[in-house]
């Protein structure tokens, strides 16, 4: 009996170990979505901001001179599970969002960036 036991915990920590992978990635691919989002929405509104970039799961955007912002794709809170995204600002704030509240976020300081040349 004690070998299926630590068999049967075996296959538990495996499929752990696999979910926390497949949960990272899924962050990974949703910073990369995000970043693509932001560059096609800045382009159709015409607003200046330098390339992103995106390191694992988090992305920085900035407008290259005093603005920029960074969005972590976290893990969500079990509290607020919808809340998956961390934003910081280059002035020190700091906000968690859903997210519809991250793309709403988004539009209004993309809309807050200068127009490009």
């Amino acid at each position: 009996m004690g070998k299926l036991l630590d068999l049967y915990e075996s296959q538990r920590v495996t499929e752990a170990k696999n979910a926390n992978v497949d949960a990272e990635a899924e962050r990974v691919n949703q910073a990369h979505e995000i970043g693509a989002d932001i560059d096609q929405l800045a382009s159709k509104l015409q607003r200046h901001l330098k390339p992103h970039t995106v390191d694992a799961t988090r992305v920085t955007v900035s407008d290259g001179a005093d603005s920029e912002i960074t969005i972590d794709v976290i893990e969500p809170n079990l509290a607020n599970p919808g809340t998956c995204f961390r934003v910081a600002g280059s002035q020190g704030e700091l906000a968690e969002y859903n997210e519809e509240e991250l793309l709403s976020f988004l539009v209004d300081w993309i809309n807050a960036q200068p127009r490009a040349a």
